[in-house]
């Protein structure tokens, strides 16, 4: 049920980008209070809205919650690690701040370490 109202979210997101503000709230709280796989297809819309919109408060926020998705324990015990790992890497990819990129790498090691 969760996937269909990402989806739905997502094609209202793109069919009207002027309205794009009502939808950015109410997806970080999804990301940082729904399960895994869903927080994961969370950030990935959000993403694709970050594409067309990289805003300096919206990208910290949304930077901040893919750090705090990384630190939850559950991603350990899902099945979403390649899914997750191919966001981390576009996001990565991308991001001209070569220190939030050696930060992430940092906590990436100390989660697969610890």
């Amino acid at each position: 049920m969760h996937t269909l109202i990402l989806k739905c979210i997502f094609e209202l997101i793109i069919t009207n980008l002027s309205r794009v503000e009502e939808f950015i709230n109410p997806l970080f709280k999804f990301s940082y209070v729904a399960p895994i796989n869903k927080a994961i297809r969370a950030l990935q819309v959000l993403n694709q809205i970050h594409l067309s919109s990289p805003e300096a408060s919206f990208s910290d926020r949304f930077y901040r919650a893919v750090y705090s998705l990384l630190l939850r324990r559950e991603l350990r015990n899902s099945s979403m690690h390649q899914l997750f790992l191919n966001l981390l890497f576009k996001i990565l990819n991308r991001d001209a701040s070569i220190n939030r990129v050696k930060a992430f790498i940092k906590r990436l090691a100390q989660v697969i370490w610890f």
